[in-house]
């Protein structure tokens, strides 16, 4: 599986309409493998209509996105503290990744 965080408006573009700009949107074009997307932008970026459809068409592709959680983060460009999509906490991450980890059975020879 591959986890992609953060996973920006940019990327989260690139991937739903197929273009392959830079190795890691090349990587997931390829994948035959779970690719999970965690989303870190902005608040503002995240209701857009263009990236919530570039969400819908990752999921109809068969990816998942981790639709993030809001909580206060310093905005350095407004030098201030903003209610806004985060990334998630390591352990709501791994959690994430485990979930979509391949399971393994056992070895047979």
């Amino acid at each position: 599986m591959m986890a992609v965080l953060p996973a920006t408006a940019n990327m989260l573009s690139a991937t739903a309409t197929g273009a392959v700009p830079n190795m890691p949107a090349a990587t997931i074009a390829a994948a035959d493998f779970p690719v999970v997307f965690f989303p870190v932008m902005t608040g503002v970026m995240w209701a857009k209509p263009a990236v919530q459809r570039n969400v819908d068409q990752l999921r109809l592709d068969g990816h998942h996105v981790v639709d993030p959680q809001w909580g206060q983060r310093y905005d350095v460009g407004l030098g201030e503290f903003v209610k806004a999509p985060m990334p998630p906490a390591p352990p709501q991450f791994i959690e994430v990744v485990r979930e979509f980890m391949p399971k393994s059975g056992p070895v047979v020879v």
